[in-house]
């Protein structure tokens, strides 16, 4: 378990894995992982503006995250900002934990090591690319995922991670919180929290 300001991560049991994995959800454990340290261990990024940057060096939290992989994306939340991102992750966590009868369950934005964390582990395990081809928009556009990650002080951008070439890897790129994007939406990204 892992503290989060006033909550501890919990692990999913056999049988919640079990209900998820029947529900077309992917289980993965992230391991403290960093961008820093995927790119030190061979791992390809289409972006390289961040080399140097602080956000290399900030390191996945330890907890199991389920995703689906078919149904990645909250609905509705592409082109909003994330205030209005964040609420529509609210309203669907509570309809996924009614229906999954999974306790404690709760979706959250991600941070960016988590996010490309989850690509490669995906990608290792069924060589589908989460956030590449398979996943453009209707209109051929690469999709991107919100996370939590700040890229200034005020917190007032940023990071979203998307793009997953074959060649080139995943971008990690930037965007203001108070604005949405038409390619850029927030991830079904399923995770026990106890409140402490």
């Amino acid at each position: 378990m892992l503290e989060t300001g006033n909550y501890i991560f919990l692990p999913y049991t056999d049988a919640e894995k079990e209900i998820l994995i029947a529900d077309g959800a992917a289980v993965y454990l992230l391991e403290g992982q960093s961008i820093g340290s995927q790119r030190r261990g061979g791992r390809r990024f289409w972006s390289d503006w961040h080399k140097g940057h602080p956000i290399e060096d900030i390191t996945s939290r330890i907890y199991e995250v389920a995703i689906w992989p078919n149904d990645f994306f909250v609905p509705r939340t592409f082109n909003e900002p994330k205030l209005e991102q964040e609420e529509l992750v609210r309203v669907n966590r509570e309809e996924t934990r009614l229906r999954l009868g999974i306790p404690n369950y709760t979706e959250i934005l991600p941070e960016a090591p988590e996010v490309t964390e989850v690509l490669f582990k995906h990608f290792d395990l069924t060589r589908v690319r989460l956030l590449g081809a398979k996943y453009k928009t209707k209109d051929g556009h690469w999709t991107h995922i919100r996370t939590n990650t700040a890229i200034n002080e005020s917190g007032s951008v940023v990071a979203h991670v998307g793009c997953f070439r074959a060649v080139y890897g995943p971008d990690v790129h930037d965007w203001y919180a108070r604005e949405g994007d038409p390619d850029l939406a927030a991830a079904r990204w399923g995770v026990k929290l106890l409140r402490t």
